[in-house]
């Protein structure tokens, strides 16, 4: 396998969400902190982080036959000292059959079908990227205020 090619808005990974192009694996429930989850911080990353990463978490209108980058696990980021970049679970359970790297991954064995919808015990997510980047723009907002 590859080295994961990191694309961070944020080059230190201080902020944690990132995009990996090349994933070691993927997280099998999310994390305590993952701006999936409903009852995640808000307002933890800054609205530049939701803009760049956006395009993960939907079917792209003109496919170029590249692979489409994966929304990756903020607790995996380069600057947390992990051992290998892994995809995000909560990106998997929303918006990963919109991904069609992931879906080429299914295809493949390499991320079980399961992995596409939450698990039994999972906190509540939101219901799309779009929803999940919004609430953490408006926590954003009334920081500023």
């Amino acid at each position: 396998m590859t080295e994961p090619e990191w694309v961070c808005e944020d080059p230190a990974g201080e902020w944690g969400v990132v995009r990996t192009d090349n994933v070691a694996g993927y997280r099998r429930s999310p994390c305590a902190t993952c701006p999936w989850r409903k009852d995640a911080p808000l307002g933890a990353f800054p609205d530049s982080v939701f803009d760049s990463s956006r395009h993960t978490s939907v079917q792209p209108e003109h496919w170029d036959g590249q692979a489409q980058a994966q929304f990756g696990c903020h607790a995996s980021a380069p600057s947390t000292g992990a051992p290998a970049s892994l995809t995000c679970a909560g990106f998997l359970a929303v918006a990963g059959r919109d991904n069609l790297s992931v879906r080429m991954a299914v295809l493949q064995g390499t991320i079980a079908p399961d992995a596409l919808e939450p698990g039994e015990d999972w906190p509540e997510l939101y219901d799309s990227y779009d929803a999940m980047a919004a609430a953490n723009r408006a926590a954003n907002a009334r920081k500023q205020r």
